[in-house]
């Protein structure tokens, strides 16, 4: 790593790595971490950071771009089902969502088109291929917003389930003590003497 790589990084809140083999040893440190606490590991994937010269972990592998601004720029995306997660820019502090089925949109598969040009295809065509793009974007971007708050709340959900998961053992755990002083206490003989009875 050098001493630029902070400034050059787009996720300087991320642990970062020198290379793939150290992001692969770390994401094997945390799933031995995890599953020593008995809990379950959700796989971690090494990418490398865009303009930096190190690697991070995702939960979401690298792929390749769909995105016309980053299918243009030849960035890599991340691809997560049928939703495409690109590192290439963001919208609205998140990082950029497109669909994986560029061709089920007819304006970005014009794009799509525009920026891959068959052989002699003039570089006057330039402007086109920056309409198509926009006119793309304008098109997907509600969209794009969409997922993004999708995302959002599906995480606060993850979280809350785990939460609940968590809160449930806690109460199993501390349950077997509550029940063996209750059997205890029943089982315990009386002392009590009732009114009346002669000693």
């Amino acid at each position: 790593m050098t001493a630029t790589d902070p400034i050059a990084c787009r996720y300087p809140a991320k642990t970062l790595f020198a290379d793939e083999d150290a992001a692969t040893a770390g994401a094997e440190a945390i799933r031995a971490k995890v599953e020593a606490a008995g809990r379950t590991y959700d796989q971690l994937y090494p990418y490398r950071c865009p303009g930096a010269d190190h690697w991070h972990l995702s939960s979401k592998r690298q792929g390749i771009s769909t995105c016309p601004i980053c299918h243009r720029t030849g960035t890599a995306a991340w691809h997560t089902g049928e939703v495409w997660v690109i590192s290439a820019h963001e919208y609205d502090w998140e990082p950029c969502e497109g669909q994986g089925a560029v061709a089920q949109n007819p304006l970005l598969e014009q794009a799509r088109h525009a920026v891959e040009p068959e052989e002699g295809f003039g570089i006057g065509a330039s402007q086109s291929v920056q309409s198509a793009v926009d006119s793309a974007l304008d098109a997907w971007e509600d969209d794009i917003a969409e997922l993004v708050r999708a995302r959002r709340r599906a995480n606060a959900a993850e979280r809350e389930v785990e939460r609940l998961r968590s809160e449930l053992a806690d109460q199993r755990a501390s349950a077997p003590d509550s029940l063996h002083e209750t059997t205890a206490a029943k089982a315990a003989p009386s002392t009590h003497t009732p009114e009346g009875t002669a000693e």
